[in-house]
Order: C-alpha cells, then sequence, then structure tokens
C-alpha cells in the first residue's frame, strides 16, 4: 500500500503545477462553462484515473526505466520517436515558462529583479536534477498530501464563506474568458497536456514497481487524489 501511495502522490504532485494553484487552468477549462463546468472536471478526473493506471501499469509490464519504452510499445519505433521529441520539447518549454514565473515571483515578493530570480532558481533546478531521480520525484509525492489537504480547505471555505447564491455565481462563471468554445474540449485540452507531464513519471515509477497490480493501483489512486 505503501508504494501505491507513493504512485499516486507523485503523479498528483507532478500534474497539480503553477497554474493549478493559482486557479488559473480552473478558470480557462471549467469556470467559464458553469454547471457543465463540473461535469467537465468530472469528465478530466475519470480519463486521469484511467489513463493513470494504463501507463503504470504498462510501464510495469514493460520494465520500464525511461518514458521511451512506453511511448514505443505504445506508437512503435518510428511514431515513438517522434512524440518522444514531442514530449521533449513540450517540457522544455513549460520549463522556461516556470523559470520565468520563478523569477516573477521572487521580483514580487522579495524585489529581485525577474532576470536574477530566473538564473537562481535555474541552479537550484539544475542541483535538484544531479541528485537521484527517484528521490526527488518520492519528495514530491510526500509533499503531495499537503497540497490536497490546503486545497480542499480553501475550496470549503470558500463554498461556505460565499456572498452569493450558486445560480449568480453560475451566470458570473460565464462572464469568464474561455480557453476553448465547448466544456468537452475544455476537459480533454487540459487532460492531454498535463499527462504529458505525468506520463514519464508513471512509466518510471510503473517500472520499479513489484508488481503490476501495484503499478495499476498506485495510478488509479493518483486519479482519485487529483479528483479530490
Amino acid at each position: 500500500m505503501q508504494e501505491q501511495l507513493k504512485i499516486a502522490g507523485a503523479f498528483v504532485g507532478v500534474i497539480v503545477g503553477a497554474g493549478f494553484a493559482s486557479g488559473r487552468e480552473l478558470l480557462l477549462f471549467f469556470v467559464d462553462f458553469g454547471v457543465w463546468g463540473l461535469v467537465g472536471a468530472l469528465v478530466s478526473a475519470a480519463l486521469f484515473t484511467f489513463l493513470g493506471m494504463a501507463l503504470a501499469g504498462l510501464g510495469n509490464r514493460q520494465q520500464a526505466t525511461s518514458h521511451k519504452d512506453v511511448i514505443q510499445a505504445i506508437c512503435g519505433r518510428y511514431l515513438g520517436l517522434f512524440v518522444d521529441w514531442l514530449i521533449t520539447f513540450f517540457m522544455f518549454a513549460v520549463t522556461v515558462v516556470m523559470l520565468a514565473g520563478g523569477g516573477a515571483l521572487l521580483e514580487q515578493q522579495f524585489g529581485i529583479p525577474a532576470l536574477t530570480g530566473s538564473v537562481l532558481v535555474t541552479l537550484v533546478v539544475v542541483a535538484i536534477v544531479c541528485l537521484d531521480v527517484r528521490k526527488v520525484i518520492l519528495a514530491i509525492g510526500a509533499i503531495t498530501p499537503l497540497l490536497i489537504l490546503v486545497a480542499s480547505a480553501i475550496a470549503l471555505y470558500a463554498v461556505f464563506t460565499r456572498e452569493q447564491s450558486f445560480a449568480a455565481l453560475d451566470q458570473l462563471a460565464s462572464q469568464q474568458q474561455a480557453g476553448t468554445r465547448h466544456w468537452l474540449l475544455g476537459a480533454f485540452l487540459y487532460v492531454s497536456y498535463n499527462i504529458v507531464a505525468g506520463a514519464p513519471i508513471l512509466a518510471i515509477l510503473g517500472g520499479s514497481a513489484k508488481g503490476e497490480k501495484t503499478a495499476v493501483w498506485g495510478g488509479l489512486l493518483g486519479g482519485r487524489r487529483w479528483a479530490a
């Protein structure tokens, strides 16, 4: 059970990034659609659960030591190479955005120039990468329960201290700028770009799990944790 929780925690910890923590992703992909946005959130939770189970289980069957093992098993040799490069490019873009965001945060909170802050964050990231990757992943998983508790507490506080009815909030939500034109497309897009970050982690952890059942349950718990 402990190994399953580690897989689940690492999965959620990777997916819950700055966009989720700030609420920006939720505004773009769910909030604008009102009640249907809640349905979209449930759809995305179901997809995350299924993909978490599938990727972790496949990683164990392939005894994956890299996400490439799982990608090639799904896409084949040549298409898998293209998908691998696509994931690498996407992760590079995400890294650049996060480093810039880290610099902006340090400037906002401590008055450090944004460029200097980005350099400092980059040095910290490089130092972490030089450590044992599995230990870093497990550390992310250990922090995840705290993230879930804080997010749940904030959500409950917002619900019980709201000053408007749910009908009024639904109307207000429909006035926000959406990232897509349809709630279902928003749910699929949200899952598709987030799973790119989670897939390599799931493949590696699934490959190191003691059995396929353990890996699958870890992915399942990860999807449920995200839904929570």
